[in-house]
């Protein structure tokens, strides 16, 4: 009496096989691919609350903020997605100010836009 039939054994190497194939590709292609969820960059105590597509851009948005008596600054965006999925370009820059600030200068801006 046998507990396994030959039919058993004949298909034994095929069914490692394709484990070890699953196991490979999961190795080669796992943890790849668009990530659309990336840390945030530490701005310390500052906050952002714009983000344009160039220095200068985001200058001008510090220049229209420190008109209405808001400290501004800009720094790099460094790596992230818009709304779209999209990534931002190399050379997008976000503005950033103090907390205090964040409520005041995103209702001016979103009232200037």
């Amino acid at each position: 009496m046998t507990v396994f039939g030959s039919d058993f054994f004949a298909v034994l190497p095929l069914v490692a096989a394709v484990l070890l194939l699953v196991v490979l590709c999961r190795w080669v292609f796992g943890g790849r691919g668009v990530r659309h969820v990336v840390d945030r960059p530490d701005y310390g105590l500052l906050s952002p609350v714009a983000r344009r597509n160039s220095a200068t851009e985001a200058e001008q948005v510090c220049d229209q903020l420190a008109r209405e008596g808001i400290r501004a600054t800009v720094a790099p965006a460094g790596k992230g997605f818009d709304a779209r999925g999209i990534p931002w370009p190399p050379e997008a820059h976000v503005v950033l100010v103090f907390p205090a600030d964040v409520e005041r200068a995103t209702a001016l801006l979103v009232a200037h836009h």
